[in-house]
C-alpha cells in the first residue's frame, strides 16, 4: 500500500474516532463508558475503539520495500 494513502487513511480513522467521542459527549453527556464495550448492541465506544485501532495499526505500521525480510533487525 502506498505510504501516503496509508497515512491518509490513518488520519481519517483518527478523525472519525474523535468525531465519535464528540457525538457521545453531546448525546450521552460523557466521553467513554467501558461497560458499553461489552454491550451486545453497537455503541459509540465500540466504534471509537474500532476507529482508534485502525488508525494506530495503519499509522504505526512501517512500510516494507521489496526484498526486505520480516526477520531483518
Amino acid at each position: 500500500m502506498d505510504e501516503r494513502l496509508r497515512l491518509r487513511l490513518s488520519a481519517m480513522f483518527m478523525f472519525l474516532a474523535s468525531l465519535t467521542i464528540v457525538d457521545e459527549i453531546i448525546k450521552e453527556g460523557y466521553a467513554f463508558d467501558p461497560a458499553d464495550l461489552v454491550n451486545p448492541a453497537l455503541t459509540h465506544e465500540k466504534l471509537f475503539a474500532l476507529f482508534l485501532a485502525l488508525s494506530l495499526i495503519l499509522g504505526l505500521r512501517r512500510g516494507r520495500t521489496r526484498g526486505e525480510d520480516a526477520g531483518d533487525g
